[in-house]
């Protein structure tokens, strides 16, 4: 069940550049990149095997961000439903099972969702099952979105699992600041297991609010991460676009200027909040 990016983002696109075989486009409204390259049968293998072997999710983080969205939330997670969207080898929901009322998933790996299903989780592997299953309170997604064949078509679906009221509360890479020098700018090859889309950080804030979400917490980080907690408006309310700012393309040394300035930086934060956590003991 699958569409082009703009079939679902209706505003004018336009080619970016044409570089080993892949086209890249740009909406220039939303200001979302993707290529519209099929995948090989190499990418496909090695995009089996990355995911045949995909780890548990780190227990301690996906607490601290459910304790985080607790903050946000006028009921107790024992009386909500949990939904984790490309739930892995179901580390999370063994953990949501200990704090929410009931719990579902979604895995599109067979090898990891009959491991979920070993482990007696509540767990489907067709995405045409997701327009039959009942809404939920919560909606979970860590690191998702970077491996879908069409981000806006999914992203809709796995927003529209969210009941009136309820809410995301979404972990992920990105690709925001600046796309990474792999568009074939500068003549550099394409790289097979790129994803298809980047995320803009003002691309992602856009469509959560055309999807009708009201955003509690965001936040950017450093190392290509974000936080989102958002809720879902209980009355559809109008759109009204919005003018967002214009995507750059730098050339690809200034581009690895900035990405080690930021991950620099990122260190750096790490490093202060760790002197502040020691001397606090």
């Amino acid at each position: 069940m699958k569409k082009e990016n703009d079939q679902i983002c209706t505003y004018n696109h336009k080619i970016l550049s044409i570089f080993d075989g892949v086209v890249w486009k740009i909406c220039e409204q939303c200001q979302l990149i993707y290529a519209t390259q099929k995948k090989g049968q190499a990418y496909e293998i090695n995009e089996k095997e990355h995911f045949d072997n995909f780890p548990p999710g780190n227990k301690y983080e996906f607490n601290s961000l459910i304790n985080k969205f607790e903050k946000y939330s006028e009921k107790n997670t024992n009386q909500l439903t949990f939904f984790d969207f490309g739930c892995g080898a179901g580390g999370e929901l063994i953990q949501a099972q200990k704090r929410f009322k009931k719990t579902y998933g979604f895995e599109p790996n067979k090898k990891l969702y009959e491991g979920c299903k070993s482990k007696s989780l509540n767990v489907i592997n067709n995405f045409n099952e997701l327009f039959k299953i009942e809404k939920v309170d919560v909606c979970f997604a860590r690191n998702p979105f970077r491996y879908v064949d069409n981000f806006l078509f999914t992203f809709k679906t796995f927003i529209e699992l969210i009941k009136p009221g309820g809410f995301l509360v979404w972990r992920d890479k990105y690709f925001n600041w600046i796309p990474r020098p792999n568009l074939g700018f500068g003549g550099k090859k394409v790289n097979p297991s790129q994803t298809e889309t980047y995320l803009m950080k003002d691309t992602i804030i856009f469509h959560l609010e055309k999807l009708g979400m009201k955003i509690h917490y965001e936040k950017f980080y450093f190392n290509d991460t974000f936080l989102i907690i958002a809720e879902k408006d209980k009355e559809k309310k109008n759109f009204k676009n919005k003018k967002i700012k214009r995507v750059i393309i730098f050339n690809e040394q200034v581009i690895s200027i900035i990405h080690i300035l930021r991950k620099k930086l990122s260190y750096l934060r790490e490093t202060i909040q760790r002197l502040i956590y020691f001397f606090r003991r």
